[in-house]
């Protein structure tokens, strides 16, 4: 689980990370980044819509799975920014290991390990 620390909920941050964000994409990933406010900050969201799949324990996997991935990757990223993760349907048929390679490949495009 992400520390809390980690976790973006602001409605407003989340909107205007979406609006304002730089998008970068992979074959299953979008995933928007935008330089916070405090630059020791570094939260990430995670958006699985009802597009990806009506049921809840698919879109729950999903999330948790992303949300893992992220939490062991945030020792080795730089700081001062917040990111939402945005999955395609062909996300749901990746394997945990296939789907870390996809986030560690946005990561370096985002060019935030440091």
């Amino acid at each position: 689980m992400l520390k809390k620390e980690n976790r973006l909920r602001d409605r407003k941050i989340f909107e205007e990370v979406l609006k304002k964000g730089k998008t970068f994409r992979t074959k299953n990933l979008f995933f928007k980044i935008l330089k916070s406010a405090d630059p020791n900050e570094l939260k990430f969201g995670f958006v699985v819509s009802l597009k990806i799949s009506k049921k809840a324990v698919k879109r729950n996997k999903l999330k948790r799975r992303m949300r893992e991935i992220v939490r062991q990757e945030i020792p080795k990223l730089k700081k001062g920014f917040w990111g939402i993760f945005l999955p395609q349907r062909s996300a749901l048929e990746l394997n945990f290991w296939d789907l870390k390679k996809e986030i560690v490949e946005i990561f370096q495009k985002a060019n935030l390990y440091g």
